[in-house]
């Protein structure tokens, strides 16, 4: 059963020797440095795949979610054939990605009518096996259910096979409880292992003065821009406001536009109603009014409210564009 969570001790929560090495290690890092740094699997975790995974994706290919069932059955219990039987083999290597995959196809309905009971099930036991994406979804699913010390239990188990998501999660969920000991030094580990979700994180932290780090518009740009063309697209709409604003030193519409239009394509409402805006308003080129309804009507589908209000104000002064 779920522990109850404890009282945070003070001294895990402010310890200002270990936050000042941390502070001032970020100061002093270059950026350029840490592209690329990847992370390493703990000698005890489990293989992320194994033949018994291979051969059950396809079979599901195939339409045969039967056979793929029993493979993975096979893979966890360790056993030649479904006829035989075996006990929990706590050294199978195999055992863990099985029942992961097994976990995705439950939350899928892939093969299997979905069923959140039994995705949970079975990561929690690929999480007894060492499987990271089954531990990292394991801490995600107590994190949601509100078990807060048995999310961080895996979540920290997930981060020591290498999970990048476990680390951001541990870094997110520090900053929520007001960990800043903690969260600085998941911090840490992100950018040391070139994790972009950590940059955008360490952007937005420079951004606001968060975790005792000054507030420094040219350091969080910097690392923005590095999430942006890692993918992030939050952190390209907030290189593209940077470059509306200046804030970075530099006004740049064309620059701005390109970043919205990046974001938007991958998939960012917000990037969307701003991309419709610089539309609207001629900035990064000709002004596209036809454009920008289109544009604020996709927001707007997407449930942006800003969206719909503009969209309204553009209809209704230019009644000829619909």
């Amino acid at each position: 059963m779920p522990s109850t969570p404890p009282p945070i001790p003070r001294s895990q929560v402010t310890s200002p020797a270990l936050l000042k090495r941390s502070i001032q290690r970020f100061l002093s890092v270059s950026a350029v440095f840490l592209l690329g740094h990847a992370a390493a699997s703990a000698s005890n975790c489990a293989p992320p795949s194994n033949a018994h995974v291979a051969a059950a994706e396809l079979l599901l290919k195939a339409n045969d979610s039967k056979s793929a069932y029993g493979t993975l059955w096979r893979g966890w219990r360790n056993v030649p054939s479904e006829t035989m039987d075996n006990y929990p083999d706590w050294d199978n290597p195999d055992a863990g990605a099985s029942y992961r995959k097994a976990a995705s196809m439950y939350e899928q309905g892939r093969g299997v009518v979905a069923d959140e009971f039994m995705a949970r099930h079975m990561n929690w036991m690929g999480s007894q096996y060492h499987d990271a994406e089954a531990m990292y979804r394991t801490s995600v699913d107590f994190f949601g259910r509100g078990y807060r010390v048995d999310g961080w239990l895996w979540a920290e188990r997930a981060k020591d096979c290498g999970h990048p998501g476990a680390i951001v999660l541990l870094i997110e969920r520090s900053i929520q409880e007001g960990k800043t000991q903690d969260a600085l030094k998941y911090l840490e580990l992100g950018i040391d292992k070139g994790i972009p979700q950590a940059k955008f994180l360490l952007a937005e932290q420079y951004d606001k003065g968060g975790l005792g780090l000054p507030k420094d518009h040219q350091r969080a740009f910097s690392w923005y821009y590095l999430a942006a063309k890692d993918g992030i697209p939050k952190a390209m709409v907030a290189v593209a406001y940077y470059f509306v604003k200046g804030q970075n030193g530099v006004s740049d519409d064309v620059a701005a536009i390109h970043w919205y239009h990046k974001a938007m394509m991958a998939g960012d409402r917000d990037a969307t109603t701003a991309y419709a805006w610089m539309l609207e308003n001629g900035r990064g080129g000709s002004s596209d009014k036809q454009g920008a309804v289109y544009y604020y009507r996709k927001a707007a589908d997407l449930g942006d409210n800003k969206a719909k209000e503009l969209l309204a104000g553009i209809t209704s002064l230019n009644r000829s564009i619909r």
